[in-house]
């Protein structure tokens, strides 16, 4: 994907530097500044979380989650549904590369403790995070409705419940049958 947004970018800016000649130096500094803009937000949550994961690592926290989980539970089902929980809550209030990079050091080593499978695991995180992004008071989804809409985030949001129910529905059946999510990298021998 890197190589191909390069090839993208300088096809973009010759079709419209040289054929076009509708970029000058002044609109490309607009551009590359926009870029920054839009990326830095992105590259500062992937740096928190880097330093995040070194905390994790240096304070052993990835152990103490574990005997926490332990000490409640040795069923898997019970585990994945107490990750379910951990996960929408965080899904409230946090974006979901946000959870997936906070997350992913300390569950990899409770998944392997309990013999789940990473695929499954993520599939169960990605699909929490997804709701989250439809669930108040932060709810991403519902700003960038809002925006697009202009409808209060407060009306969105109840226009959303409805459909809530068959998307923890569907994530507790996931969570349940593993097999599920796991079909299709089953049958290409990914897993």
């Amino acid at each position: 994907p890197t190589e191909a947004a390069l090839v993208a970018i300088l096809y973009a800016l010759l079709v419209s530097g040289l054929i076009y000649r509708e970029l000058s130096f002044k609109k490309l500094f607009e551009i590359v500044m926009d870029t920054i803009d839009n990326t830095m937000p992105i590259m500062l949550v992937i740096a928190g979380a880097t330093i995040f994961s070194f905390i994790v690592s240096y304070e052993r926290l990835d152990t103490i989650l574990l005997n926490f989980f332990v000490s409640l539970t040795d069923n898997r089902i019970v585990i994945l549904l107490l990750i379910n929980v951990m996960v929408l809550i965080l899904g409230m209030f946090f974006d979901c590369t946000v959870i997936v990079m906070l997350l992913t050091p300390l569950l990899i080593p409770l998944a392997s403790s309990f013999d789940l499978s990473m695929t499954h695991l993520g599939v169960i995180v990605v699909l929490n995070a997804m709701i989250g992004l439809l669930t108040p008071p932060v709810g991403y989804s519902l700003y960038v409705l809002n925006s697009v809409t202009g409808y209060p985030v407060t009306q969105i949001a109840k226009w959303c419940l409805p459909w809530m129910v068959p998307l923890v529905l569907t994530l507790l059946v996931i969570t349940v049958i593993p097999e599920i999510s796991l079909f299709i990298p089953t049958i290409l021998g990914i897993i």
